[in-house]
């Protein structure tokens, strides 16, 4: 469901980082708008370094929490989100670094090579036998 704003008129925004906003409108009623704001802004960012740390451990960076830090402090992106009000953006890009970070973690469980023998193992089981035309018995039988 597209998401009209009255300030923008037909403009119609589908892919809106919900998450940021339904933070701050629990927190709300506690803290004020301004503080809730500031508060799920600030978690924003320490989400984006930890999910940068998870991700460097998952690839097997040597000091991943120090290099972590540096990047989020050091780099342009996401500090310069702030300024225009965009941590939004950087809390649903700490969350795709997350989401990287668990492949990568879970790439290294079961390689994809490893994924890749598989598959062709079972296409060979169920491929017609050249010589004869039939195809192996056990993979007549998971065909059944």
């Amino acid at each position: 469901m597209p998401l009209r704003a009255p300030a923008w008129g037909a403009v119609e925004v589908s892919a809106y980082p919900r998450g940021f906003s339904a933070w701050v409108a629990l927190l709300s009623p506690l803290l004020g708008y301004a503080k809730a704001g500031l508060l799920v802004a600030c978690a924003s960012y320490l989400l984006y370094q930890l999910a940068l740390q998870r991700l460097f451990e998952a690839l097997s960076v040597p000091l991943a929490a120090p290099l972590a830090v540096l990047c989020l402090f050091i780099a342009k992106v996401p500090q310069s989100f702030f300024t225009w009000g965009g941590s939004p953006t950087a809390f649903a890009a700490a969350l795709a670094l997350l989401a990287v970070a668990e492949l990568v973690r879970r790439g290294e469980e079961r390689p994809l090579r490893t994924a890749l023998q598989d598959r062709a193992a079972a296409r060979r089981a169920t491929r017609p036998s050249p010589r004869t035309g039939s195809t192996p018995k056990a993979a007549k039988a998971a065909l059944r």
